[in-house]
């Protein structure tokens, strides 16, 4: 407490935010408002001081998917990672082991069948199916996507699309569930109320949309798959993506 006390008598006399170390690891800075803010890192604990322990670090970064992920969480860089590919690292390093290639894999008949949806109106209509096998594992292994068609017209090719009457349930992005398309109002007809677009789809055949009622950002979403990516040097993909040799493509194909 001394040594912080020193420290914060220095910051007086000197430019907002210069940062001064307190101990190893341990730094203090001020702000313009004269706000004292403390930076920790884990070289602070001398068992994961890299200087003297650098096989703690070793085998800690076996953990995280990719440099800017380890830079963000572990080296305290905010902007670590602004910019990248948020995939790249781990895809283009363990790519034979998360995609699927062989033209002739098939998922065992005996695998759940998952989905997710999302209607879009300016964006596509996406519908992405998934296996998970007797182990838990996930195969992303089919995709409809689609720009510029109403519902009606979607319908009819998603309840075409392989294993989809299997999919029990199909997590869909909540705001389809909201009333909020109002129905065409005819001269001498009964008042029609506003629908979701769930209850749309409903009618044309499709009733195993649900809400999904997790965390819908981008950012979780993006931690969730690193985690069953993580430390694949050590072990097999608990997500896999099934894409035949030669169908890849920069930019997603529609249909």
């Amino acid at each position: 407490m001394t040594r912080a006390r020193e420290i914060a008598d220095q910051l007086k006399t000197l430019p907002a935010q210069t940062s001064l170390e307190v101990i190893h690891g341990l730094t203090l800075r001020k702000t313009a408002n004269g706000i004292h803010v403390a930076k920790l890192h884990y070289s602070a604990n001398p068992d994961r001081d890299p200087q003297l322990h650098p096989e703690w670090k070793t085998a800690e970064r076996k953990d995280y998917p990719s440099q800017a992920a380890w830079d963000r969480e572990q080296e305290i860089v905010d902007e670590a990672g602004g910019g990248e590919l948020v995939f790249a690292d781990v895809l283009v390093t363990h790519w034979d082991k998360i995609v699927i290639e062989d033209p002739a894999w098939r998922p065992d008949p005996g695998w759940d069948v998952i989905g997710g949806f999302d209607h879009g109106k300016t964006n596509p209509t996406a519908l992405l199916r998934a296996y998970v096998d007797f182990e838990g594992n996930i195969i992303f292994a089919g995709e409809y996507y689609m720009p510029g068609r109403e519902i009606w017209q979607h319908a009819p090719d998603i309840r075409r699309m392989e294993d989809f009457e299997r999919m029990e349930t199909v997590q869909a992005d909540p705001s389809i569930f909201q009333s909020t398309s109002q129905q065409v109002q005819r001269p001498g007809h009964a008042i029609e109320w506003a629908k979701s677009f769930a209850e749309l789809y409903d009618e044309l055949g499709i009733s195993n949309f649900a809400k999904f009622s997790g965390d819908t950002s981008d950012v979780s979403f993006a931690g969730r798959l690193h985690q069953h990516w993580a430390n694949l040097d050590q072990r097999m993909p608990s997500l896999r993506i099934f894409c035949p040799k030669g169908m890849y493509s920069e930019k997603p194909q529609p249909g």
